[in-house]
């Protein structure tokens, strides 16, 4: 199974918001497996909520900036507030929720 990310990298979080994953999660594996998970949850969301499988190989440029740009934002959801099908997170101010 393929576990790094297929759409933005760890660098690409820190470079857009600042947040550099491999520190926060102590581990590289961790941070990629973090983003993976994250672009499946956005890319779920979108199939489930479009009523279509979208082909996401054929995004024009535009597409694709957006696309990431939103994975980003949720990669940084989802590290503040956990991802909520498995209601965990990390949140530096509060520690671990559980």
């Amino acid at each position: 199974m393929e576990l790094m990310p297929r759409f933005i990298s760890v660098s690409d979080v820190e470079n857009f918001i600042g947040l550099n994953l491999v520190d926060k999660l102590k581990d590289e594996k961790k941070a990629n497996i973090f983003i993976r998970m994250t672009e499946e949850q956005v890319i779920m969301w979108l199939n489930a909520n479009t009523f279509r499988n979208i082909n996401f190989s054929k995004l024009t440029d535009f597409e694709k900036e957006n696309f990431q740009k939103a994975i980003i934002h949720q990669v940084y959801y989802n590290y503040r507030n956990g991802l909520l099908m498995y209601d965990s997170g990390i949140d530096s101010e509060k520690g671990k929720i559980t």
